[in-house]
C-alpha cells in the first residue's frame, strides 16, 4: 500500500513539474512544460497544429509511462489534457478560414497525430482495469469525432457524400 502511495506521489510530481519525458542526454528535446508553453503561446493556427504534434507526442509518452506504472488516474488526466489541446488546435484551424483541401498544412499534421493517438488510446484502454475505462472510452469517441472533422476538411468531396452548399452558392 505504501508503494502505491509513493508511485502516486511520484507520478503527480512528474506531471506537475513537467520533468523531461525523454532521456536527459537527448539534445534538442524539451520538457512537457516547455512544449505546453510553446503551444499556448502560438497564435498562428497552422503553427499551433504543428506545435500540437510535438506536445502530443510528449503527452502520450508521459501517459504511457504513468499507465505502465499503474498510475491510471495520472494517465487519464494526461489523455484529457491531450484531448483539450487537440480540440483547441482543431477549432483554431477550422476557424482560420483556410481551405484545407488546397492548403492542407496543419490539418494534415493534426489528423496524422490524432490517428496515432487513437491507436495509443486503444492500447491504453486494453491495459487499464475495466472499472476505470469509462472516461477513456469517452475520450476515444471525442478523438474519433475530431479526426472525422479533420478528414472532412481535408477531403470535402468524398465519394458517396453529397457536397454541402454554401450560402454564397445559393
Amino acid at each position: 500500500m505504501a508503494l502505491r502511495r509513493v508511485r502516486a506521489w511520484l507520478a503527480a510530481s512528474v506531471i506537475a513539474t513537467g520533468v523531461l519525458v525523454v532521456s536527459p542526454g537527448s539534445p534538442g528535446q524539451h520538457t512537457l512544460a516547455e512544449l505546453r508553453e510553446q503551444f499556448v503561446r502560438e497564435r498562428d493556427p497552422v503553427k499551433k497544429a504543428k506545435a500540437m504534434t510535438r506536445l502530443g507526442a510528449a503527452q502520450w509518452q508521459a501517459a504511457r509511462q504513468a499507465n505502465a506504472a499503474g498510475e491510471f488516474e495520472a494517465a487519464r488526466q494526461l489523455v484529457r489534457q491531450y484531448l483539450d489541446d487537440t480540440e483547441e488546435a482543431a477549432k483554431g484551424l477550422q476557424g482560420s478560414g483556410i481551405n484545407a483541401e488546397k492548403k492542407p498544412r496543419g490539418f494534415k499534421d493534426l489528423q496524422i497525430q490524432v490517428r496515432g493517438s487513437l491507436r495509443e488510446l486503444e492500447q491504453m484502454i486494453l491495459t487499464t482495469p475495466a472499472e476505470l475505462r469509462g472516461s477513456l472510452e469517452v475520450y476515444r469517441r471525442d478523438l474519433l469525432a475530431i479526426e472525422k472533422q479533420l478528414i472532412n476538411e481535408l477531403f470535402p468531396r468524398q465519394q458517396g457524400k453529397t457536397p454541402e452548399k454554401k450560402a454564397s452558392e445559393e
